[in-house]
């Protein structure tokens, strides 16, 4: 009996304090601002790769409301990362490029729910079509919203533990979906380019 508790009270803490880690795979000359920037929320990692061979940087920016600096690092493979803990803008660039620049937005948590046991992954972000989403657990419902606020989508999952959501015809922009897992529910922001 004990051990199943003190194995309920690990998978519990490591459920509390689960974050996601977002991926800019494609850094290198030639990335797009809008490919090298992300809304995260506090707490969540992001991992930039080099996918050329040339040196890069990965650095804040005047104004950026935190600090970070990969120093400069050569050739395809190479990673930086860096997780975000304040909520705040976080202009960057690439200090042999400047060219290569985005923004890390980063929101605070919106609410005790958010940071319950819910675990579920979801690919790709930022996404051009279709994002997918794979939970642990049966997905009870999804329901998308807009940046103002307005509901775009939602649907009952019908017992499935892996979803699709087709945005193909969503506007450009960032996007809150909102998944219920067993119960207990989680929103997450999805850039649609």
């Amino acid at each position: 009996m004990k051990r199943i508790l003190l194995l309920s009270a690990l998978f519990a803490t490591i459920g509390l304090s689960a974050q996601t880690t977002h991926h800019i795979d494609n850094w290198a000359m030639g990335i797009s601002s809008q490919d090298a920037s992300l809304t995260i929320y506090e707490g969540d990692t992001v991992q930039w790769t080099w996918s050329d061979g040339l040196p890069h940087t990965v650095s804040s920016t005047a104004g950026s409301t935190e600090t970070f600096d990969s120093g400069t690092l050569s050739g395809a493979g190479q990673t930086y990362s860096h997780t975000f803990t304040e909520e705040g803008s976080n202009p960057y660039q690439c200090n042999v490029h400047p060219g290569m620049n985005g923004t890390i937005t980063v929101q605070a948590i919106l609410g005790i729910d958010d940071v319950s046991k819910v675990t579920f992954e979801y690919y790709p972000n930022p996404t051009t079509d279709i994002l997918t989403i794979n939970a642990g657990d049966i997905i009870d419902n999804i329901a998308v919203y807009d940046v103002s606020g307005k509901l775009v989508m939602q649907s009952d999952n019908a017992g499935n533990s892996n979803s699709k959501i087709y945005m193909q015809n969503y506007n450009a922009g960032t996007y809150f979906v909102k998944v219920t897992v067993a119960g207990q529910t989680k929103t997450i922001s999805v850039v649609k380019q």
